[in-house]
């Protein structure tokens, strides 16, 4: 693939997305082809199987590559996980040049520092997101201050930590397909980038990313991303209700859920009649009314809410005036926006504002219709395109490297505090 194509993958527990954008003449990117397949070797973002993840991915990317006439060799590849950890840190570093002025070797030294003091056994980081730069006592600088004078520089950042097993486990079915990594990336972090404002990031803002068995919270406060969580459930268990209490199949249940679901039966202008077979008797036609499968996504879906609720409230709302920006394939159920305000107005007096993700890049979609699920692979694209300036990202392929930056940041840390 030439230097005029971005090619991504988002591996997810439900589906492999696979999506492919031009950048033109113009300096833009826009969406030429995608594809998906069921995902049958993840599970709450681990590996079970490289062979089969290995088949789902050469699926999914044969399917773009028919699409586009191209060949796909390098890819960014989305990843998440119940293992996934985040963490604040900072480091500073005195200015030592005779001029007193900071530039890009400085800022390198310093993240290179909060790399080497916050990498923690069995771990990589996947991400260094500088949410604050401080120059002497000026502080709450939110780009990098090259080119300023000063005599010592401080920078506070998020860092998200991943494990290397599991890097390594899709590293290695990714390379067995045949495919290069440009880089890893999380996913919902990635799925922000295609859903947030720059306002919505300033104002203060929780994107919920409800995915299939995973649901990530992204705390984002003066326009930079500040706290991460997961939580090991999502979509599926409601799927699963469905499945138990109709007992009808898993993939029966989801069309249900996708089709015909709302978050209660208070959502539902005209109730419907709805048919169905039992699982394993096909011929035995069961029905059931629209109102009532609300009633058993209703149940399962105010507890969620809850979950999200008390993980959302450790950060103050004053903060959050942005409010609650729901994601992913889970927030595709009808009714859901108006449910969650209800929820949340019961628990707190400070009612968030709460809305669907949507995507406003027209240019960028280039005429697809692509729904929710897709913002972690559309996010890829924006990430690549971006270089993500305000972040750092590891280098993977080069530990010789990453190494011999941990030595020049000690060696500098000795030098400065010991005066050797």
């Amino acid at each position: 693939m030439t230097d005029n194509y971005i090619s991504a993958i988002d591996i997810g527990s439900h589906k492999i997305k696979v999506i492919v954008a031009e950048v033109e003449e113009e300096n833009k990117e826009k969406i030429i082809g995608f594809s998906e397949t069921p995902s049958t070797a993840i599970r709450k973002g681990e590996v079970m199987e490289i062979e089969k993840l290995r088949q789902d991915i050469e699926k999914a990317v044969e399917a773009v590559e028919m699409q586009t006439g191209l060949t796909i060799d390098n890819v960014y590849v989305g990843i998440t996980g119940a293992s996934i950890r985040s963490k604040n840190a900072n480091h500073h570093i005195p200015i030592t040049k005779k001029d007193k002025i900071i530039r890009k070797d400085d800022i390198e030294l310093v993240l290179d520092g909060i790399k080497a003091l916050n990498t923690e056994v069995g771990q990589r980081i996947l991400h260094i997101i500088p949410w604050e730069y401080s120059v002497d006592e000026q502080k709450d600088i939110k780009e990098p201050p090259i080119g300023i004078m000063g005599l010592r520089l401080e920078i506070k950042a998020h860092l998200i930590l991943a494990q290397i097993i599991s890097i390594d486990n899709i590293l290695r079915a990714v390379n067995k397909s045949g495919l290069i990594i440009n880089d890893f990336v999380l996913s919902p972090y990635a799925a922000s980038l295609a859903s947030l404002t720059n306002e919505d990031k300033e104002l203060g803002c929780c994107y919920i990313d409800i995915g299939s068995d995973l649901i990530n919270i992204l705390t984002f406060i003066n326009g930079s991303l500040w706290k991460t969580d997961c939580m090991s459930f999502g979509s599926q268990i409601i799927t699963n209700d469905i499945a138990y209490t109709l007992r009808i199949s898993i993939a029966d249940a989801e069309k249900l859920k996708v089709n015909y679901g709302f978050a209660a039966p208070e959502f539902i202008e005209e109730d419907e009649i709805l048919k169905y077979s039992l699982l394993g008797d096909e011929k035995t036609i069961k029905s059931i009314s629209k109102k009532y499968l609300a009633e058993i996504i209703e149940e399962r879906l105010k507890e969620i809410l809850m979950h999200i609720f008390e993980k959302v409230n450790e950060t103050q709302s004053k903060l959050l005036p942005g409010g609650l920006i729901f994601g992913g394939g889970g927030s595709k159920i009808k009714g859901l926006q108006e449910f969650a305000k209800k929820i949340f107005a019961i628990n707190d007096n400070n009612i968030y504002n709460i809305r669907i993700n949507y995507f406003n890049d027209e240019y960028l979609l280039n005429k697809h219709q692509l729904g929710l699920e897709w913002a972690a692979a559309i996010g890829l694209i924006k990430y690549a395109f971006n270089n993500e300036k305000k972040g750092t990202k590891l280098d993977f392929s080069d530990e010789k490297n990453f190494l011999k930056n941990i030595l020049k940041t000690l060696k500098s840390f000795i030098k400065d505090n010991f005066n050797i």
